[in-house]
């Protein structure tokens, strides 16, 4: 898809979540060209920036509490590698990063050649196997169908008495997403942060609701 395609679907989808799909749970997709495009640009750099770091760290302080340290990581939505560089800082861990972009692979390839990455579009594309924790950093919303999303996770890559952590920026129609989501999944701890720029995320860590 040509960079001018990706955007005018990048407008229709915007549009589309603006006027009915934020309403209804449904996140709004951004074009593989757009991901392309910004990531071989500094684009998302700012991700790397002390102002981000507090709730990359309430990420891995969710996985230390509710996990072993040997747990293995799914990243869907992985892009360079930001997540990670936090994890290592803590101790090597087993991690899987998939990303739609292959800039973002290639990036994250390079600079921590010792993690596994992969270009996979999650939304139709399957992965192989199961993980004890699977995380949505600031992701879950590019999804087309969130809870969906989910529900494949659960049925293809995670693992019996598995752990979501999921981050998501105060935005609308994020707190819609959150309800669909605490349909299917129980909240074991939320925390919400607040940066100096006045810039809010919701992470929590959730598992699946026993019937």
């Amino acid at each position: 898809m040509s960079n001018v395609v990706g955007r005018a679907v990048n407008k229709l989808n915007h549009l589309f979540f603006k006027t009915v799909g934020k309403h209804i749970g449904m996140g709004s997709p951004v074009s593989k060209s757009t991901w392309e495009q910004q990531y071989s640009s500094d684009v998302w750099d700012y991700l790397e920036n002390p102002d981000e770091a507090e709730h990359y760290e309430c990420i891995v302080e969710f996985y230390k509490k509710y996990t072993s340290s040997n747990a293995s990581i799914l990243d869907i939505g992985s892009g360079k590698g930001v997540l990670y560089s936090y994890f290592k800082k803590w101790q090597p861990v087993s991690f899987f990063g998939i990303d739609i972009s292959d800039n973002a692979v290639k990036a994250a390839a390079k600079q921590f050649p010792e993690a596994k990455w992969e270009t996979v579009n999650y939304d139709n594309q399957y992965v192989d196997g199961k993980f004890d924790v699977v995380i949505f950093n600031e992701t879950l919303y590019y999804f087309t169908r969130p809870v969906k999303t989910i529900k494949k996770c659960l049925d293809e890559n995670m693992k019996s008495n598995g752990l979501f952590i999921i981050s998501m920026c105060e935005y609308e129609g994020h707190d819609k997403i959150w309800k669909d989501l605490e349909k299917v999944l129980t909240v074991k701890e939320e925390r919400t942060i607040t940066n100096s720029k006045g810039q809010t995320w919701v992470t929590k860590a959730l598992v699946l609701k026993l019937l």
